[in-house]
């Protein structure tokens, strides 16, 4: 079973069809209590400051309608006795092993989601959202040991050409976030992204369909069933991943592309003139026939 994420509360929508958020009151009947902690129960999506900056810098609270829907599909899923994906409306859904909203048409076009607990007098939605940082962006290393960032499209946001991106495919095992399971970890309950070296022999042996890759001297990662197991004991295991994310290209990628789309224009053109040249001669030959035919007749 993959991990889940366990942050202060379920997944939350972005987009405009969530509700009203220019209002915070509601009646009584809209209020929901937490029975442990008796605070009250609020759903955020994270929304833009400025509209489709796609930044999730500005906390928008649910409506009651999808508040109380998203509260029943969070004990649900908690109590092991429901789906973890909640429709908020025709173009997007609530993964709430994610805790993100995701869209239909477009998986890699993503907002974080929170569930918050307030006490009394608080007010949580002028706070900003809680981005997680592997969500936010990812620290990788060039061939030069130096370290670069690369922005990954977490918006329901449109703008911006498709020529503009890539897609990449990411592999991630199942780590703790409490650490090793002697200091109270053990749950599996967050994702790892692998390093590049291993997340290419992953992506390589997928497409071959190789059964076992090797991580390390102790472990490896069984390609059947998705798991990350020791040799020593192959009941030790984790869950494992892969996802395709739309990363920014690179200056040197986009000149890159530029070129072959120059050389590829180029091709194009000159075969473009052969087929040209080549029908203009067919073209000439058949009235050299017909002109031969004409002085027989005569």
């Amino acid at each position: 079973m993959p991990p889940k994420r366990k942050r202060d509360g379920p997944p939350v929508d972005a987009s405009t069809t969530n509700g009203d958020s220019s209002s915070t009151s509601s009646s009584s009947t809209d209020i929901l209590k937490d029975p442990k902690t008796k605070k009250t129960i609020r759903w955020f999506w994270a929304g833009d400051a400025k509209a489709s900056s796609g930044k999730q810098d500005k906390r928008e609270v649910y409506s009651p309608e999808l508040t109380k829907k998203l509260e029943k599909a969070y004990q649900d899923f908690t109590n092991s006795a429901g789906t973890s994906k909640v429709t908020i409306d025709t173009e997007r859904f609530v993964d709430l092993e994610e805790m993100e909203q995701i869209r239909n048409d477009d998986k890699s076009k993503r907002r974080v989601v929170e569930r918050v607990l307030e006490s009394d007098g608080e007010d949580e939605s002028s706070k900003k959202p809680v981005i997680p940082s592997d969500i936010e962006k990812r620290e990788k290393k060039d061939d030069k040991g130096k370290k670069k960032v690369t922005d990954i499209i977490d918006s329901d946001d449109d703008s911006g050409s498709d020529s503009d991106y890539e897609t990449k495919a990411k592999w991630f095992w199942a780590g703790d976030s409490g650490g090793r399971p002697s200091k109270g970890g053990g749950h599996q309950d967050i994702w790892v992204e692998y390093d590049e070296k291993i997340s290419t022999l992953l992506e390589k042996g997928s497409l071959t369909m190789e059964k076992k890759i090797k991580v390390d001297s102790e472990r490896f990662v069984d390609m059947q069933n998705m798991l990350q197991r020791r040799y020593d004991d192959e009941t030790k295991r984790r869950g494992v991943k892969r996802e395709e994310i739309k990363v920014k290209k690179t200056k040197k990628d986009a000149k890159k592309d530029g070129v072959k789309d120059k050389g590829k224009a180029k091709v194009d053109e000159e075969d473009k003139k052969k087929k040209e040249k080549e029908e203009k001669e067919k073209k000439e030959k058949e009235k050299e026939k017909e002109k031969e035919k004409g002085k027989e007749k005569k």
